[in-house]
């Protein structure tokens, strides 16, 4: 009798640990799939946001707002990955800020994500000298 408890004691053992074993496995491959390995050093008031779409951005002085204290003011975060971005540099980290009047205008004449979407941030990055647009940041409610 307790060689068959000691039995069942080590399978829930092995399940556990098996268990633990993918999970760090998985959190590992997301840190690396999202790029967090080469994400440049934060200042205090940066925030990363990371995309499916391959859209990697360090939004500069906005407030995040994706976890809010008061009730139905939390937005969720949209990533647009600009057209004419060099495959070389798609994992790139951009630095995204507000759009001046100019770029809201532009962007708003020739791009629609839809109702209730607000323009947050432009994204781009400096390579030798040059700067490249990376895309363009919307959010929504988060309802």
């Amino acid at each position: 009798m307790n060689y068959k408890k000691s039995k069942k004691r080590r399978w829930g053992w092995i399940i556990f640990l098996v268990a633990i074993s993918l999970f760090a496995v998985w959190e590992a491959y997301n840190y690396f799939r999202l790029g967090y390995h080469t994400l440049p050093e934060l200042s205090e008031n940066e925030f990363p946001l990371v995309f499916s779409n391959g859209l990697r951005g360090i939004v500069v002085d906005m407030e995040d707002e994706r976890y809010s204290i008061e009730p139905n003011q939390e937005r969720k975060y949209i990533g647009f990955v600009a057209a004419e971005v060099p495959g070389w540099f798609k994992d790139s980290w951009s630095y995204c800020k507000a759009p001046t009047e100019e770029e809201r205008r532009d962007i708003e004449e020739n791009f629609d994500p839809g109702p209730g979407a607000r323009l947050d941030a432009v994204c781009s990055f400096d390579a030798d000298g040059e700067i490249i647009h990376a895309g363009i940041i919307y959010s929504v409610p988060k309802l």
